[in-house]
């Protein structure tokens, strides 16, 4: 498979250099970073399954992985408290339960709640201290339908039209 160019990469605020979280570059769209509140794991979406899911990894080293998502999933961001993993599946806000320690456990993800929100490639929703979501729902336009007349013969309308009008 091709090298995407998309892998995660890290910035190090020190030294302002870029560099890759993987020694060698992978064939799958990786993107929408999240790193945990503690800074122990990486959240993030991936299409090594075929379509986005949600994977977490130990952070920095990467040397676990996690598929958390079931059904698709884009935009992971993770809880204050970094005890639950957020994503979105289509218009779906899914939840998922994490457990850190001994080891890094992750329960079976559920729906919070579903909606006419946006989702994509971007995260579009924010998570305050207190647990309360913030997000974009989708704008409804209500447009006036358009109607259409259909004329048949509209030359002989346009005549008669003129003609009445030349009459009076």
């Amino acid at each position: 498979m091709p090298e995407t160019h998309q892998s995660l990469r890290v910035l190090q605020a020190a030294s302002h250099t870029v560099t890759a979280l993987r020694s060698a570059p992978t064939p799958f769209l990786e993107q929408q970073p999240a790193i945990a509140p503690d800074g122990r794991w990486l959240a993030y979406v991936s299409t090594e399954s075929g379509r986005p899911e949600i994977f977490v990894q130990s952070f920095p080293s990467l040397s676990q992985k996690w598929r958390i998502s079931a059904d698709g999933g884009t935009t992971p961001s993770w809880d204050p408290r970094g005890r639950e993993l957020y994503y979105q599946n289509g218009g779906k806000m899914m939840a998922v339960a994490i457990q850190t320690r001994p080891v890094f456990t992750p329960g079976t993800a559920r729906l919070l709640f579903e909606g006419d929100y946006f989702a994509g490639h971007w995260k579009n929703y924010d998570i305050a201290p207190d647990g309360r979501f913030i997000m974009i729902q989708a704008g409804r336009t209500h447009a006036p339908q358009a109607q259409i007349a259909i004329v048949n013969n509209w030359f002989e309308e346009l005549r008669q039209r003129v003609s009445t009008s030349h009459a009076r």
